[in-house]
């Protein structure tokens, strides 16, 4: 399997790599100028790459990739919103960066921003139910938010 990738001419920062270890491949900062976010601002930064996932996946399943956020970010309070990127997009990557710090935060040209992982997708069937009751049961059943424990 391969991840095809584009450095389109704007691009900043350097290119992508990551050990076998690493769950994520780092994505940058493609700027002009330095961008400062301010407590609470959103802002939607690009990342001067395209990209492309080249290999075969099993019957049913598919390619996809998954903008996340990166650690070292997000304990700072300045988070890359998760984003899905369909398995035929071929435009530039972009991520959307909120300020929930309370204090500037300022990004530089080639700065890493998010992560970006490729995810193996299933293709299922919708089919709809006329009621709950179709539904096979569960222990957990309607129980939301914190009930399987913190």
């Amino acid at each position: 399997m391969k991840l095809k990738v584009l450095y389109l001419d704007h691009f900043k920062g350097k290119e992508i790599k990551k050990s076998f270890e690493d769950s994520g491949y780092d994505l940058y900062a493609s700027l002009d100028k330095p961008l400062t976010l301010k407590p609470m601002e959103i802002a939607t930064i690009p990342l001067g790459i395209s990209v492309e996932v080249d290999g075969k996946c099993p019957e049913g399943f598919n390619w996809g990739l998954r903008i996340t956020g990166r650690s070292g970010l997000n304990s700072k309070g300045v988070l890359a919103t998760v984003g899905t990127i369909d398995s035929g997009y071929r435009g530039e990557l972009k991520t959307t960066i909120i300020n929930l710090s309370g204090k500037d935060y300022t990004f530089e040209p080639g700065h890493r921003v998010c992560q970006l992982l490729v995810v193996l997708k299933a293709h299922c069937e919708v089919v709809k139910v006329e009621s709950e009751n179709e539904f096979s049961g569960s222990e957990r059943q309607e129980k939301a938010f914190g009930s399987s424990g913190l």
